[in-house]
């Protein structure tokens, strides 16, 4: 059987950098088993890079989701409260992302620049197309560059090659408005990539942040556009409260709106029925908005669309894009199945919430409401509990 490429381990930043080019053929010195160990590599990312480093590919659900969780998967120090800015200088055309996590150690370049490896745990909850990774970011910059810790390199994907989309290249000085002690992440758009990025950005909501299970910070700027953070406030009694500020405090169109939730979720393993990766996990979650009744989104990470329910719905429906409906497929369907169980925890929780105990019904949906057929067997399996 072939043998997959190993990269022998190296000290200096700049001598990884370097190590890795040269095990990927960059310094002149394969004999031919590593050549062909090469073409052999060649040939699997030309297959992965067709439906992943494609324009067409620059949708909520993948480009941008990507960056997000995998700033929710990073380790943070102890006291530090996990944030990621992001930043579109309109002049440039280019997205400044920066992250305050721990930041890069030698085995996580090694992940980067390998095809199908990762140093962080694969978990459907924190994206269903995990393995694609950061390789995501092709889609929108042919060449991204990462700036963490002592590291600062670069990646320059070509077409003709697809090996390029792996093959680091060591930057100094690194960025200017790279952001010192922080991982930053520069991606300078493709032409005709910049509205359809920005278009991405603005369609983020503040309860994005309930998905979340260690960010708790969000900012944006895009460009001359007022600024807008996103903070998470968890309380003792398990409600989650979510902030969104708009603009500078004193200013004229300065906003700040509150909304607060009762929150359940859970993580639930995949069958083999309808996902092919066995033992993979998703996490699924509803919120509850305390105060007046109004309809909530259904989410994938970024909202999907309102389909007449009173509560948020949380879950990594496939193939779902903003403003359309829910795909019937295999994967939705055990989703939605999944989701009475978790509906009836929250009920119970409610019912022993001074707040909530007395109102709790008026999250129940009414089937002439529903504006999804996908959903209305969800209905009666919500209901059905409640009245035995």
């Amino acid at each position: 059987a072939d043998q997959p490429l190993t990269f022998s381990t190296a000290s200096a930043p700049s001598d990884v950098v370097a190590l890795i080019r040269s095990t990927l053929g960059q310094d002149g010195t394969c004999d031919e088993e590593d050549l062909a160990a090469l073409q052999r590599l060649r040939g699997s990312l030309t297959d992965f890079i067709e439906d992943v480093i494609d324009d067409r590919a620059v949708t909520p659900t993948n480009f941008f989701l990507e960056l997000l969780r995998n700033a929710d998967d990073n380790e943070y120090q102890a006291g530090i409260r996990p944030e990621m800015t992001v930043t579109y200088a309109e002049g440039e055309s280019c997205l400044y992302i920066a992250n305050n996590e721990v930041g890069f150690r030698e085995a996580n370049v090694y992940s980067i620049c390998a095809h199908g490896h990762s140093t962080k745990t694969t978990k459907c909850g924190t994206g269903v197309e995990k393995g694609l990774g950061f390789k995501k970011v092709f889609a929108v910059s042919s060449t991204p560059t990462i700036v963490s810790n002592q590291y600062a390199f670069q990646f320059r994907y070509s077409a003709e090659d697809s090996l390029s989309c792996i093959i680091p290249h060591w930057v100094s000085p690194p960025p200017a408005r790279a952001r010192r002690g922080w991982t930053s992440i520069v991606l300078p758009l493709k032409e005709n990539t910049g509205e359809r990025v920005i278009s991405i950005l603005r369609s983020v909501a503040a309860p994005i942040l309930l998905f979340m299970r260690k960010l708790k910070v969000l900012k944006f700027a895009i460009g001359t556009e007022p600024a807008i953070v996103m903070a998470r406030m968890d309380a003792k009694t398990g409600s989650v409260t979510i902030t969104h500020e708009e603009g500078r405090f004193g200013q004229d169109g300065y906003r700040k709106e509150l909304y607060t939730y009762t929150m359940v979720e859970e993580e639930v393993k995949i069958p083999s029925s309808v996902h092919k990766v066995p033992g993979q996990t998703v996490r699924i979650s509803l919120s509850f908005p305390h105060g007046p009744v109004q309809p909530q989104q259904v989410f994938n990470y970024l909202p999907i669309n309102s389909f007449g329910f009173n509560f948020i719905i949380q879950a990594d429906f496939e193939g779902a894009k903003p403003g359309s409906k829910v795909p019937s497929t295999p994967m939705n369907i055990w989703l939605r199945n999944a989701l009475p169980k978790l509906f009836q925890t929250a009920v119970a929780r409610m019912q022993t919430d001074d707040q909530l105990q007395t109102s709790f019904y008026q999250f129940i949906p009414v089937a002439s409401e529903i504006e999804d057929s996908f959903f209305l067997p969800l209905v009666e399996s919500l209901t059905k509990p409640l009245r035995q």
